[in-house]
């Protein structure tokens, strides 16, 4: 894949520090059926270990791989209140920003 893809999301769930991330296998919590307050305790462990953390969202209030359209409304309203906190940004210039600081 490195000859296609700078990054790639992988399918396990590790908070690795940036130093250790495998650009091509990058961490990913791919939440199904759980509470607002689930994902934003996510968010909130990535910030406590200062490192790289994606969400896989199949669906909202549907599909596969589903969070409630509640759940994630939860977690948007609590990251646009967190916005010094949390850098919300694309997978690409996340990856490129850990990349430089590795």
């Amino acid at each position: 894949i490195a000859h296609y893809a700078t990054a790639a999301r992988g399918v396990h769930y590790d908070l690795a520090p940036v130093q250790r991330i495998d650009m091509l296998n990058v961490s990913s919590y791919a939440p199904s059926g759980v509470e607002g307050k689930d994902l934003i305790a996510f968010v909130k462990k990535v910030i406590d270990s200062q490192t790289l953390g994606t969400f896989c969202f199949h669906g909202v209030g549907g599909e596969y791989l589903t969070v409630s359209k509640e759940a994630h409304e939860e977690l948007l309203h609590w990251l646009d209140a967190h916005r010094g906190e949390v850098w919300v940004t694309t997978f690409q210039a996340a990856t490129d920003y850990v990349r430089g600081r590795q």
